[in-house]
C-alpha cells in the first residue's frame, strides 16, 4: 500500500465476505499502525447469482469451514506484522516448501468450482 492511503475498499464473494471482512479487519488491526489517521475498511459483495446452486453450496460450506479455522486458528494471537510474517513464510502449509508439498488434494466437486 502507499503510505498516504487510508480508505480502502474491499470487493470480493457475497459467499467470502464473511471470511474477508474478519481477515482485513483482524491484519489492519495489527501493529505497527501507520502514523495519522488509521486505515477506513469498506467493504462490498458481489452477488453470487451467478454461480450454480450446487457450487454456491459448496463454497459456503468451504468458507464456513475456513473462517471456524482462521478465527481459533495461531493468527488471531499475533498482534504484529512481523509476527504474521514469520508464521506465514516459515510455518503456513500454503506457503512453506514442506507444507505445499504435503499439501492434500481438494475434494473433486469443489476443485471444479474454482
Amino acid at each position: 500500500l502507499r503510505p498516504d492511503w487510508r480508505d480502502i475498499l474491499v470487493i470480493t464473494s457475497e459467499f467470502q465476505i464473511a471470511r474477508t471482512r474478519s481477515i482485513y479487519r483482524w491484519i489492519f488491526g495489527l501493529s505497527p499502525q501507520p502514523r495519522g489517521r488509521a486505515y477506513r475498511l469498506q467493504f462490498q459483495a458481489v452477488p453470487d447469482d451467478c454461480l450454480d446452486p450446487k457450487v454456491l453450496a459448496l463454497r459456503q460450506m468451504k468458507e464456513a469451514e475456513s473462517i471456524v479455522k482462521f478465527e481459533q486458528g495461531p493468527l488471531v494471537a499475533m498482534s504484529t506484522l512481523a509476527e504474521v510474517h514469520e508464521f506465514i513464510f516459515h510455518a503456513h502449509g500454503g506457503y512453506t516448501a514442506q507444507g505445499v508439498m504435503t499439501k492434500k488434494k481438494l475434494d473433486s466437486k469443489l476443485a471444479d468450482t474454482y
